[in-house]
C-alpha cells in the first residue's frame, strides 16, 4: 500500500462544520497519522520473518545494563553494521533484527555500558 492510497482510503478530509468538531489541524494531524503507520509497516515488513524480536527493558534486565538502550539508537547501529534491523511499533518498546545475538549484545554495551 502506498502513502497515498492509504491517505485516499483512510484519511478524513477537512469538511466545515464537522460533527466531531475537529478543526482543520485535526485531520491534518490524522493524515500525517495514516502516513506514518504506512511507513512504520512498510519499514517493519521487511525485517518481520528475521531471528530476533528484541524488548529493550529485557534486553537492558538479561544484560544487566541499568537502563534500557534507546531501540531508534539500536537499529541504527546494526544498521551500520550491515545487519536487517527495523522499529517495531507496538506496545513496548522493541526492534526486530536478523543479526546475531553477539552483534545484538555488542551494539547494547555500547550505548549502556554494564553497571
Amino acid at each position: 500500500m502506498t502513502e497515498e492510497k492509504a491517505t485516499r482510503l483512510c484519511a478524513p478530509e477537512f469538511a466545515d462544520g464537522d460533527l466531531a468538531g475537529w478543526s482543520e489541524k485535526d485531520f491534518e494531524m490524522e493524515r500525517r497519522r495514516v502516513v506514518r503507520s504506512v511507513r512504520n509497516l512498510e519499514h517493519e515488513g521487511a525485517v518481520i520473518g528475521s531471528a530476533h524480536h528484541i524488548l529493550v527493558d529485557d534486553l537492558s534486565s538479561w544484560l544487566g545494563i541499568g537502563s534500557p538502550p534507546s531501540p531508534t539508537l539500536m537499529v541504527s547501529k546494526l544498521n551500520e553494521m550491515g545487519c536487517d534491523a527495523s522499529l517495531t511499533h507496538y506496545g513496548k518498546p522493541s526492534f526486530r533484527t536478523g543479526a546475531s545475538w553477539d552483534d545484538i549484545v555488542e551494539v547494547a554495551l555500547s550505548l549502556q555500558p554494564p553497571m
